[in-house]
């Protein structure tokens, strides 16, 4: 139920600040790098195919 969420949030940390993995890994309980590129592939991946998810993203972003 949270993966989802996070790995948006992981994706949006990442496209608007620009941490490191490592970084962006320490802002959801110390999560590993690894962890966090494969939310931030995972998101990237599925707005390519879901477009509700994409727009979405779009719509979270211009609020933010």
């Amino acid at each position: 139920e949270v993966a989802l969420p996070r790995q948006v949030a992981m994706y949006l940390i990442n496209k608007m600040i620009k941490p490191t993995l490592k970084e962006n890994g320490h802002f959801f309980s110390g999560r590993d790098h690894s962890t966090v590129l494969h939310a931030i592939n995972t998101i990237r991946d599925r707005i390519k195919v879901e477009s509700i998810l994409a727009q979405q993203l779009l719509d979270i972003e211009k609020n933010l």
